[in-house]
């Protein structure tokens, strides 16, 4: 007799039917895992666009300003522009609908100088990024000498507006 090689429909069965629980159980992480992502993406873009001011202002030796497209709700998008002559440098469009992008400090406007400092000390300000449905989110930090940082916080349910 002649012993033929390959799988029983049992065995594939059983294999398949082993795919699926995996499948069903790595999912629902992985959808939260693209939401952190998400959150992580727009925290870094916004910060690069803070930081491509500041490095511009320097260069030109002229001030240049991040300013909201949304007043204090930086998730409608933002744009990066010399102050005087009005130039365009960078825009950003608005965020997904579930990500909330807010001032602590009511801040729509950074303005950065020609040395790389904000035009007021008072204008320094934080900002979280942050899903309602994650408990992790982004706080963004400008400080009054120009300096960026981005931070992840673990309370993010308590702190999202």
């Amino acid at each position: 007799m002649k012993h033929l090689k390959g799988f029983t429909l049992i065995e594939l069965l059983v294999t398949l039917a082993l795919v699926v629980v995996f499948a069903a159980l790595a999912v629902p992480s992985f959808s939260s895992l693209i939401r952190s992502n998400r959150i992580t993406a727009q925290a870094n873009e916004f910060a690069a666009s803070l930081s491509i001011a500041r490095s511009e202002a320097i260069r030109r030796g002229t001030p240049v300003a991040v300013t909201s497209q949304g007043g204090n709700d930086w998730s409608q998008g933002w744009t990066v522009s010399v102050v005087a002559p009005v130039t365009v440098l960078r825009n950003t469009d608005a965020f997904a609908n579930d990500l909330n992008f807010t001032s602590a400090g009511g801040s729509n406007v950074f303005t950065f100088t020609s040395r790389g400092f904000l035009t007021n000390a008072a204008s320094a300000d934080s900002l979280t990024l942050c899903n309602p449905d994650l408990a992790e989110a982004r706080l963004i930090s400008v400080g009054a000498s120009g300096r960026i940082s981005v931070v992840r916080t673990e309370d993010g349910t308590s702190n999202c507006p």
